[in-house]
């Protein structure tokens, strides 16, 4: 179901899976995509909410997870746009990410009956790459923690921010890489965000809000990074440093202790690392 726009130029489409976001901005006839997808019936239903004859400028993959790139291949020929390291994700490991999604999607109960095959990357999106959309400028700025490879995009005209997989007021920060996540935050905290997009959750144009889940998600990385850190100095065990850390305040604890747990994981395992 398409939700009520939170700017002038911005569609939001929610997955019925994960509660994802995909999107549209639209300027007149012409229009970049934002992850479209999960399913088939989802990436038809936002381009026919945009309206025809639009022409599709591109489509903008914020990252190379499984559930944020099934978009293209129901759009052959609309460029894709992606951060360099997503193209050479999708480009390299095409067998992986075709395995992953045929198996992440009858684990959830949608088995695919035709073999997916990944998207090729045809515009490379470097940090601060500015795509021109009618009389504005979306601004795409690569935004590392979540994944290396993740881009959010931002229009300064309307001060809106497509978050990519971050800023969820259900989820959690699901880490990859901590003090590059909450460096990515804290450059987030810097712009001027009338309107946020998260990849998962609900979208909002409230200040206020804004500003609790940049303040949430900063707060939880930095306790994150300085625990684990003190207790690997301290030499104790992972299975120590998740029973000690487990008990802390979250956004849904049903569905986030066990990513909690894992983010724990991830932040021990690369402090361990030998330097």
């Amino acid at each position: 179901m398409m939700s009520q726009p939170i700017s002038s130029s911005l569609r939001i489409l929610k997955s019925r899976l994960f509660e994802m976001n995909s999107g549209a901005f639209v300027h007149g006839r012409e229009a970049y995509l934002v992850d479209p997808g999960i399913f088939p019936d989802e990436i038809d239903r936002l381009v026919t909410d945009i309206g025809q004859p639009t022409a599709i400028k591109g489509i903008i993959i914020t990252h190379s997870h499984w559930d944020h790139i099934l978009g293209p291949e129901r759009l052959p020929g609309v460029p894709v746009i992606a951060h360099p390291y997503a193209a050479a994700s999708l480009a390299n490991d095409t067998a992986e990410v075709s395995r992953t999604v045929h198996e992440r999607l009858a684990a959830e109960g949608s088995p695919r009956e035709t073999q997916y095959v990944a998207p090729r990357v045809d515009i490379i999106a470097d940090n601060g790459m500015e795509l021109p959309l009618g009389n504005r400028t979306l601004q795409l700025l690569h935004a590392p923690g979540h994944c290396a490879d993740q881009l959010v995009i931002y229009d300064a005209s309307e001060r809106v921010l497509w978050a990519a997989d971050m800023l969820s007021d259900f989820e959690i920060p699901f880490v990859d890489d901590v003090r590059a996540y909450r460096q990515t935050i804290e450059r987030l905290r810097t712009l001027d965000i009338d309107a946020l997009v998260p990849g998962h959750g609900n979208p909002t144009s409230d200040k206020s809000e804004i500003e609790e889940r940049l303040a949430w998600d900063h707060k939880y990385l930095v306790r994150l990074e300085e625990e684990v850190t003190a207790s690997v100095h301290a030499r104790h065990t992972l299975a120590h440093t998740q029973h000690a850390l487990a008990d802390w305040p979250l956004r849904r604890p049903d569905i986030n202790a066990r990513e909690h747990l894992r983010n724990i994981e991830t932040v021990y395992r690369a402090l361990s690392r030998p330097s």
